[in-house]
């Protein structure tokens, strides 16, 4: 007994020992965000919006946009070129990820011209770095205006007193106006334009915007009736036109009808979903309905139609009804069996009375499959196959499982029951195949098709 004891405790303890050293390795989770979410600037400015990543890009693996390049246009290393009164959502991907930042450009509320410490800002110099302090009275948008007279290389950059760089920049100019701009709280900061023997001049203002809240919001649809698979864009004005907040959308149930940012809706599943437009404090609602879909079916076989009205509330407590049961018919729990070839629509009627068809086009069998026999060969069991297209369209791709049996019927466990067929079937073609993969004591085989599809693009669920 004590020998047993003895052996749990050193077993105990060494199992603590090893869990102490395991340590979990985690996927390194990458950071990629926009230096800023949100931006307000003046119109006719440059401002170099950085990506915030942890991973290593080269230049060419991002791609900076603009929504609207009449307000502003962004180049592929990230300069905005503000040119309007507009809202323009700036954006980068790598293709995988994207960051965006939502960038009004508005005129300033309030426009202050500052002086450096010294009295003066700009001038000509010939030290390669010169520092011009200026003190921010109020949360701003700083203006940084350079005329070059002569021709330089520069850098401008903007430093708070911590040191840290809220601006760099390179300046290749020569005999032209260009402006900067660089978004600061109030405080003291030091403009510094690194150069060589250029002769430049400098303006800098204090650029002060206020909150402008929207006063209405509409919709131009509050209800929508849509079929699955539809898509329609809805259109919300704002008032006044440019705010300081941002126009969104959401969705109350996105399996039923989902919304991108710019107001696409795209119908995905039967049922009922509220979509919601908000600007700051203001609310718009449009009620989609989702009542129609179209579906294939196989005739003789039964499939349940309960999972097309699922995303519907109370969905087990409706209705169903055959508009024409010589071709289809419908149990109460929506399980659907095809009598004859032909087009039957499948009514679900819910509890608050809204009724959803499902328009479902009865086929016959397009495709069979039949085992000629099994063989053995070097080391392989496999079976021949006959495939047969049954229409007179041409198959391009078929899916389909093998269900192998014991020679008392049982059901095997295959390595693999899936299968495809690519290389293409003619109108009423017939032609056989050989597959492996099958057990060894398989006696039997059966063959089940999921998916056809057709050269016409039409695509049959079995």
């Amino acid at each position: 007994m004590k020998q047993v004891r003895r052996f749990l405790s050193i077993f105990m303890a060494a199992l603590l020992l090893t869990a102490m050293f395991i340590v979990p390795v985690q996927a390194k989770r990458i950071t990629f965000a926009m230096s800023y979410h949100e931006l307000t600037l003046p119109a006719d400015g440059r401002y170099p919006l950085k990506l915030i990543t942890n991973k290593d890009y080269a230049s060419d693996d991002l791609v900076w946009n603009s929504s609207n390049n009449q307000v502003a246009k962004v180049s592929q290393a990230g300069m905005v070129v503000t040119r309007k009164p507009g809202v323009a959502y700036i954006t980068v991907t790598d293709g995988v990820r994207t960051a965006e930042c939502r960038l009004t450009v508005q005129s300033p509320l309030k426009k202050i011209a500052l002086k450096s410490a010294d009295g003066s800002i700009g001038g000509y110099s010939s030290k390669k770095t010169k520092v011009y302090p200026v003190k921010a009275t109020a949360d701003c948008v700083l203006s940084i205006q350079l005329f070059a007279s002569t021709y330089g290389a520069s850098t401008l950059s903007v430093y708070n007193t911590l040191g840290d760089c809220l601006l760099s920049t390179s300046v290749n100019m020569f005999k032209e106006f260009r402006t900067y701009f660089c978004p600061v709280s109030a405080g003291t900061y030091n403009i510094e334009l690194t150069s060589k023997d250029m002769e430049y001049s400098m303006e800098v203002h204090q650029n002060q915007y206020q909150s402008i809240q929207p006063t209405r919001l509409t919709i131009d649809k509050t209800s929508l009736m849509l079929i699955r698979g539809n898509k329609i864009t809805l259109h919300a004005t704002v008032k006044p036109k440019y705010t300081s907040e941002a126009l969104m959308w959401s969705s109350s149930n996105k399996n039923v009808a989902s919304i991108s940012n710019k107001g696409v809706v795209k119908a995905a599943n039967l049922g009922k979903a509220i979509i919601s437009a908000s600007c700051g404090k203001l609310k718009k609602s449009c009620s989609v309905v989702v009542n129609k879909m179209t579906t294939t079916a196989i005739v003789g076989r039964s499939t349940s139609f309960a999972k097309y009205v699922k995303q519907i509330s109370n969905y087990t407590s409706g209705t169903w009804s055959s508009s024409n049961s010589s071709i289809a018919t419908v149990t109460k729990t929506g399980t659907v069996t095809g009598k004859k070839p032909g087009v039957a629509y499948l009514v679900f009627k819910a509890k608050d009375g809204t009724t959803y068809t499902i328009d479902t086009t009865f086929e016959n069998v397009p495709v069979t499959f039949s085992s000629l026999g099994l063989s053995n060969e070097d080391g392989y069991r496999y079976v021949e196959v006959k495939i047969q297209n049954k229409t007179n369209k041409r198959i391009t791709w078929i899916y389909f499982d093998i269900l192998q049996y014991d020679r008392y019927g049982r059901r095997l466990k295959a390595p693999d029951d899936n299968y495809w067929y690519a290389e293409g079937l003619a109108p009423r073609e017939v032609k056989t195949d050989w597959y492996y993969w099958v057990n060894s004591n398989t006696a039997r085989v059966a063959f089940n098709v999921t998916k056809v599809y057709f050269e016409d693009g039409a695509v049959l669920n079995m």
